[in-house]
């Protein structure tokens, strides 16, 4: 029987992650919270997410930058290299964690990440199961 895990990444106090736990009690659904402000993803996590992400054809890390927050914008006035989502390095989203869209959800089935999830609107692939 497969043990299936949902392990979701964010910021406590964000809008767009009150509103995935709001979902998540509405729906019964158990998961394991991790804040970024407390716990910042490491380097080793980051790679392994780029790796799965590319391997569901949604591109790469840079697909989870959030453009349109102020932590991509200041750092873009901050260093005139930053293009777009695509220059922004691990070490920058270590630095600012801040930079993720939220939330992020890994759906791991018997210890292995088998989905990666990208904000608030994929939330009902979990429901649905795929």
């Amino acid at each position: 029987m497969q043990q299936v895990n949902i392990k979701v990444y964010g910021i406590k106090t964000c809008n767009s992650m009150k509103k995935a736990f709001e979902f998540f009690a509405q729906h019964k659904i158990e998961y394991e919270f991790i804040d970024y402000k407390n716990c910042p993803p490491s380097f080793t996590f980051l790679e392994s997410l780029d790796n799965h992400i590319a391997l569901q054809n949604k591109g790469g890390l840079h697909c989870l930058i959030n453009t349109k927050g102020t932590t991509y914008k200041k750092l873009k006035s901050e260093y005139p290299n930053i293009a777009d989502a695509q220059d922004i390095s691990k070490e920058m989203i270590i630095a600012h964690p801040s930079i993720l869209k939220r939330p992020l959800i890994l759906v791991q089935c018997n210890g292995d990440i088998s989905e990666v999830l990208i904000g608030l609107e994929q939330l009902e692939y979990i429901i649905s199961g795929g």
